[in-house]
């Protein structure tokens, strides 16, 4: 009984927001292929071991790209701008990526030495890997740039033999050398227990920008996620979502999704993506130091400041004080208070 009068309109079930999605077509997601065509891969033949010039680059203001985000304020990005970049509308100047890329797949022929003497030869490196980075797991590619090269070392084809015996884990264990890597978690865990190699003197972009986080906007609390690669070079300097390489893997596939970096040759999107993974490392660890050491200059000018600063019956009260912090050093380091 009066069923008629509640009659459902099926109609209005509908979500008619979903018509307005692009269907994804995973199979093309999975080929690692990014938001625009590769580059065209540049080779300077009359150069010793044929290196490649670097994929382009380009740097924007906005927190956000696309025309229904462009003008959304992320606050991570607002408070970095606020100490890193000049004005809220010039990206700083990227000093520190190489001019050139080497690819090298083979010992023989003299460009694997050659690397390795580049590298021996400088105290800061960055290094990022491409693979199953995991413990039992296998790496593809290793890349590692100094302020002026950047190389490709293929590690299907070279193997672990090339970090274990013919010296790149020589390299990562070195006191003397920097590697600033992003997020050496996973890294670490795979050359300790893969290659028996325990890395040292690491600079980590993701501990350097999570302290700086800690005291900037979170008040002395340290943020739940970690931040990647990705968002820092966007946070920092702007680039944008072309110069950077997004990889496209399933939590629930990661070996299946991950197996198209294990097919040789290695296609030039994916060893653009390598090089793009590498080529901004050692200008975020510029600046990630920049910031988070913030709080220690600020504290350092005002000790230089405090007695200089001061007259003459000042200053002799400050001896008689020395044992004391003084207070102007408290008033220039960061308020950890929640909210």
């Amino acid at each position: 009984m009066g069923g008629s009068h509640f009659k459902i309109d099926r109609r209005r079930d509908l979500n008619t927001h979903l018509t307005q999605l692009h269907h994804v077509d995973m199979a093309t997601v999975l080929t690692q292929r990014q938001l625009e065509p590769p580059e065209k891969l540049v080779e300077f033949h009359l150069q010793d071991f044929h290196p490649f010039q670097m994929p382009k680059y380009s740097q924007i203001s906005c927190h956000m790209e696309g025309d229904k985000f462009a003008h959304r304020f992320l606050i991570e990005f607002g408070r970095i701008r606020e100490d890193f970049w000049r004005d809220p509308d010039t990206p700083p100047e990227l000093m520190w990526v190489p001019r050139k890329f080497y690819f090298i797949d083979r010992f023989a022929g003299g460009a694997f030495e050659f690397a390795l003497d580049e590298i021996n030869a400088v105290k800061l490196i960055g290094v990022s890997v491409q693979g199953h980075v995991s413990r039992g797991g296998a790496l593809s590619t290793m890349s590692v740039s100094t302020k002026t090269h950047l190389f490709v070392f293929d590690l299907s084809l070279l193997g672990l033999d090339a970090i274990i015996h013919r010296g790149l884990g020589d390299i990562l264990a070195s006191p003397v050398i920097m590697k600033v890597i992003h997020d050496v978690r996973f890294l670490s865990d795979f050359l300790h227990h893969e290659c028996q190699v325990t890395l040292s003197n690491v600079y980590d972009t993701l501990a350097a920008h999570s302290l700086f986080m800690t005291w900037r906007v979170y008040a002395g609390y340290m943020p739940k996620f970690a931040s990647t690669y990705n968002e820092l070079a966007k946070a920092y300097f702007g680039l944008d979502a072309n110069s950077l390489h997004f990889r496209h893997v399933r939590s629930i596939s990661p070996e299946e999704d991950l197996k198209i970096w294990f097919q040789r040759p290695l296609e030039d999107h994916l060893l653009q993506g390598a090089v793009r993974q590498t080529m901004f490392l050692l200008d975020l660890q510029r600046a990630t130091r920049e910031c988070m050491n913030a709080p220690f200059i600020w504290a350092t000018e005002a000790l230089m400041s405090t007695v200089r600063d001061s007259d003459d019956m000042e200053a002799e009260v400050q001896k008689t004080e020395a044992q004391v912090l003084p207070r102007s050093v408290l008033k220039v380091l960061p308020r950890l208070e929640p909210g």
